[in-house]
């Protein structure tokens, strides 16, 4: 191998421990960033889903299943006693008619219709006391018991007052002044007082709702910007992560370059002097012995020296060959001189020994270093290993995750379902109170109209002088008994109105709910699709853990090699080591056999004329 190939491969292994460096550097940033994105994508998303179900088990579904359904059926109880009030209203019409009536079989015909008004009464009171599940209105639903009963014995005695002859005036003053007409006041009274309890358990119903949603609003803005927050440092970690991995690497290899053009240099600068002195020492040999051919020394360092030194060489040689040339028959000239040679080539060895054995001792450190690295690269290899049994646990993780979020996506499915039936019922509700409101608008003109009549008999009855003033009594009572009408009309129809707009509030809520709730399962349903992405990563991360791996114990292998071959350079450079050796004990056997070159001193002097000096 020449000495410019050992130069670059002097430089060249530091140059190839940079660049493993620098794999090792970048694998390394690489499994931090994807570490913190499994634990911004995959850890922080269970958070999330941790928070996500306490708020759909402890706010979503109590709303749905308890205080919905609750609010409908308090309105189902209004509606109950609002027909109560109107079929007891019809039962005191029925009454007054029995008052005008001017044959028996109307009064009997009226006494039956105020009957089934009574039953309806009833049959609607029972059933909206279904809903009086408080001590308040319990105690008044009895009250009502007690004064519906009396009030009812006190209409049927105006019916049998009505039909016995010569009894009407006192019927009369009974339904319009007399106890009858305070016990249908008074039941009318219970009938208020309870739908006013129910209505204003209705409002703080909507008041619950409304703090339920509102609570439920502020927890989704809550997640959602969180969540955000969360995923905006993951993603500015992620880039700045990037930006240095590629710094690191552009550093790396600008480190590299600028090793290999300092290697470049550097050998040329040892191996220029050394080639010329090669050259110079080749044209002497093989050419016509120029003497007088001299390097040019351009540096102080060793290579230098050696151009100095070979010029002080190639001097003296000429100098011994001039000399030799001119006094080549001096027998003990030449021997002297063969002897100072012979000296010089001991001292020579004696050097060389010593560069031996120093480039000896370099061998074994550097197999001392491998042995070192190849220690490292084990150590290496059970980290990776390690790594690759956490990256299992972490995809058994990964699986739990996405289980919990299907769990949770049917939970929301089955919110959504239900939130839509009670929106239909209250719809269905809202229906039926417009409903009652056509059949109220028809009993006002109906009242009118009786108004009308009213006015008509006592129009007629005033033209009929005596003989009509009966007739103007009874024209009196039905315009009372139309006005009465009217009122409570009109009490029926603000309360339908009431009804009306707390059914349309309520569905309004439901509908927003409703929107949450499916909100909530495309998060649930983002979060699974996520989890299973990361998964599939998790997956791809192992395999190439497993490959860098095999990488790792290839190299592990390669080290072990070189290892191997230091030592055997180091042997090697001891046996020649002991080659100079036994050269430093042969140039002493040429000093002193110099006697016998005596001999030969006619051929030198034709051998130095050979040299141009």
């Amino acid at each position: 191998m020449s000495l410019n190939r050992k130069c670059i491969l002097i430089i060249g292994i530091p140059v190839f421990s940079l660049f493993l460096l620098i794999g090792l550097g970048r694998w390394a940033l690489g499994t931090l960033s994807d570490d913190l994105n499994d634990i911004v994508t995959n850890q922080f998303s269970g958070l999330i889903e941790k928070q996500i179900l306490p708020l759909i088990t402890d706010d979503m579904l109590p709303l749905i299943n308890t205080d919905i359904p609750q609010l409908q059926e308090l309105q189902a109880s209004i509606k109950a006693m609002m027909e109560a009030d109107r079929d007891i209203t019809q039962a005191a019409i029925a009454e007054k008619m029995s008052l005008v009536a001017s044959e028996p079989g109307e009064i009997k015909a009226a006494q039956e219709a105020s009957r089934l008004s009574i039953e309806e009464t009833r049959a609607n009171m029972e059933k909206a006391s279904a809903k009086f599940d408080t001590e308040e209105t319990q105690a008044l639903y009895s009250r009502f018991t007690e004064r519906f009963d009396h009030w009812k014995a006190k209409s049927q005695r105006v019916f049998v007052l009505a039909n016995t002859p010569g009894k009407l005036r006192f019927a009369r003053k009974a339904s319009d002044t007399g106890s009858a007409f305070k016990a249908f006041t008074e039941v009318r009274g219970t009938i208020g007082e309870l739908q006013a309890i129910q209505e204003n358990r209705i409002q703080q119903a909507i008041a619950r709702i409304d703090s339920k949603k509102t609570h439920i609003n502020n927890q989704e803005h809550l997640i959602e910007s969180n969540r955000r927050q969360v995923f905006a440092i993951g993603t500015t970690t992620r880039k700045n992560a990037s930006r240095m991995t590629r710094l690191f690497f552009a550093i790396g290899l600008l480190s590299a370059a600028v090793a290999l053009g300092v290697a470049w240099y550097v050998a040329r600068l040892i191996t220029g002097p050394v080639n010329r002195v090669v050259d110079g020492l080749r044209d002497i040999a093989e050419g016509d012995g120029d003497l007088t051919t001299r390097l040019e020394v351009t540096s102080r360092d060793e290579v230098g020296e050696l151009s100095r030194w070979f010029n002080t060489f190639i001097g003296q040689l000429q100098d011994m060959i001039r000399q030799i040339n001119g006094n080549a028959g001096t027998l003990l000239s030449a021997s002297s001189g063969l002897s100072g040679l012979s000296h010089e080539m001991s001292t020579d060895t004696e050097a060389m020994s010593g560069k031996s054995t120093t480039v000896a001792g370099a061998a074994d450190e550097m197999s001392t270093h491998f042995t070192a690295i190849a220690a490292t690269m084990e150590q290496t290899a059970a980290n990776i290993a390690m790594i690759a049994a956490a990256t299992e646990e972490m995809t058994g993780s990964l699986g739990e995750i996405a289980r919990n979020s299907e769990e949770a996506s049917q939970a929301t499915g089955m919110a959504v379902t239900q939130a839509n039936s009670a929106s239909t019922q209250v719809e269905e509700l809202g229906t039926s109170a417009e409903e009652i409101g056509k059949v109220v608008e028809t009993i006002t003109d109906i009242s009118e109209q009786t108004k009308l009549l009213a006015l008509n008999a006592t129009i007629e009855a005033a033209r009929a002088g005596d003989a009509g003033k009966g007739f103007a009594v009874v024209a009196s009572e039905i315009k009372e008994l139309a006005e009465l009408t009217a009122r409570a009309t009109q009490e029926i129809r603000e309360k339908i109105e009431t009804n009306q707009r707390s059914a349309a509030g309520t569905v309004r809520d439901i509908n927003e709910i409703n929107t949450s709730i499916h909100n909530v399962n495309e998060m649930v349903g983002a979060i699974a699709a996520a989890v299973e992405e990361q998964s599939a990563t998790t997956r791809e991360i192992a395999e190439n853990v497993n490959q860098a791996a095999q990488g790792v114990d290839d190299v592990n292998t390669n080290i072990a090699q070189n290892a191997t071959v230091a030592g055997e350079i180091a042997t090697d450079i001891s046996e020649v080591n002991q080659l100079i050796g036994e050269v430093a004990t042969r140039s002493a056997r040429v000093n002193t056999g110099t006697a016998d070159q005596t001999r030969s001193a006619e051929e030198l002097k034709l051998l130095v004329g050979k040299f141009r000096v």
